[in-house]
């Protein structure tokens, strides 16, 4: 699954523009990172899932937001 997480974010970021990479904020995902490693280290490995779908989804919002802007801050 994190495979998978972070190829589909790779290839969304691969499509953005020299500008756009600049303008974009990915400081959502630090939450869902700490949320992340927290339950790895509990051995939670259902939050970890459920951890890792919410920084994916944080990771995917903030590429469609800056797509959406087009590189505007």
């Amino acid at each position: 699954m994190c495979k998978d997480a972070l190829t589909r974010l790779a290839k969304a970021y691969l499509g953005l523009s020299a500008a756009k990479k600049d303008a974009l904020d990915l400081s959502a995902q630090d939450v869902r990172d700490e949320r992340m490693c927290a339950a790895g280290q509990d051995n939670d490995l259902v939050a970890f899932w459920a951890s890792l779908r919410c920084w994916e989804r944080a990771g995917l919002n903030a590429l469609r937001r800056v797509h959406v802007r087009g590189g505007a801050a």
